[in-house]
């Protein structure tokens, strides 16, 4: 019962901070604050540290969170996007070789997924490159408000 506790906690924060960053995408509030900013050293170590704690907790990949810190500290959309691409690499890199340690990694399924993943990830970029920032900001805030619904959707049917 009280890891149940803790998990909706976890899934709690994360729906909060999806919710909260898709208001801000789609009403435009970096807009009226100056524009997009540029964060120094601290704030991206601090960022990362956060990223990296709050997805191990809630059991999320990073983007699910990067994106939405990053768009809430002011960040332009189409650098939040294009910077959780990369931060992947890490976290597969290591949730594999955890698998593979146990024995339990499917290398077929790995491989299929991975590949489709890759051509998806190329026309997702060429996508939102030759989109306008504002319908990448519109399209990237529905899909933060669909993902916290969806996320305390499923915690709460658990």
């Amino acid at each position: 019962m009280r890891r149940q506790l803790f998990t909706l906690g976890a899934v709690a924060m994360v729906a909060v901070v999806l919710a909260t960053a898709a208001i801000q995408a789609l009403i435009g509030v970096s807009r009226r604050l100056g524009g997009p900013r540029t964060l120094g050293a601290v704030a991206l170590s601090t960022v990362g540290f956060v990223v990296g704690f709050g997805s191990t907790l809630s059991g999320t990949g990073g983007p699910v969170l990067l994106i939405p810190i990053l768009l809430l500290a002011g960040t332009a959309v189409g650098v939040a996007v294009a910077a959780s691409q990369p931060i992947q690499i890490p976290i597969a890199v290591f949730g594999t070789a955890s698998f593979l340690l146990y024995g339990e990694l499917d290398w077929k399924l790995a491989i299929v997924l991975g590949l489709v993943q890759a051509v998806g990830s190329v026309v997702g970029s060429r996508f939102s490159a030759a989109l306008p920032t504002n319908a990448l900001r519109t399209l990237v805030g529905w899909a933060l408000a669909v993902s916290a619904v969806v996320l305390v959707v499923r915690a709460v049917a658990a």
